[in-house]
């Protein structure tokens, strides 16, 4: 939902609207993102506030298996616009107090796009169906939450494998 910034001369702009997931890339799928958003000039400035909640679909990162994600969360950020100086890159000090900041371009701003963005954030770094999650067999593909190991038991290429012959000569050697 695009918002003009004349509309907000007339005082703040309260939203709510749902949007499409459409910026998540092949990390999550489905939504829609349900948006309540609370726009308010604050002199130069636009401070956009908000929440959000979408039910989306990801893959554990082990066993590729499909997980229900159900991510809610906040969003306080002043937006600037392009136009307005920015500081040199390595003028900006960094402060953990401080509050985020972002830019929009041109007479409108693209509300969506700064909640997805915050979706993305919020989404945890490594996806886990469970957290006893085994994955899949390296060599066969096999789930191995769901089924055995189809190989059989040694690799040819394992570099290791000189270690069990050495481990193997040790003990003849102690009897």
């Amino acid at each position: 939902m695009e918002i003009h910034l004349n509309r907000l001369e007339a005082g703040p702009v309260h939203l709510e609207f749902d949007a499409p997931v459409s910026r998540l890339e092949d990390r999550v799928t489905g939504g829609p993102i349900q948006i309540k958003a609370h726009l308010a000039r604050d002199q130069d400035r636009i401070r956009l506030t908000g929440d959000y909640r979408a039910e989306v679909m990801g893959h554990c990162d082990l066993c590729l298996g499909q997980i229900p994600l159900i991510m809610a969360g906040k969003l306080d950020l002043v937006l600037c616009s392009e136009d307005e100086d920015k500081p040199e890159q390595w003028d900006l000090e960094l402060n953990l107090d401080a509050q985020d900041q972002d830019y929009y371009q041109g007479d409108k701003i693209e509300v969506q796009r700064y909640f997805q963005d915050q979706l993305i954030l919020d989404l945890p770094p490594k996806l886990l169906c469970s957290p006893e999650c085994r994955g899949l067999c390296a060599r066969c593909g096999a789930d191995l939450n769901h089924e055995p190991c189809r190989c059989d038991g040694i690799d040819p290429s394992n570099p290791f494998l000189l270690l069990k012959d050495l481990q193997e000569k040790h003990k003849k050697q102690e009897n």
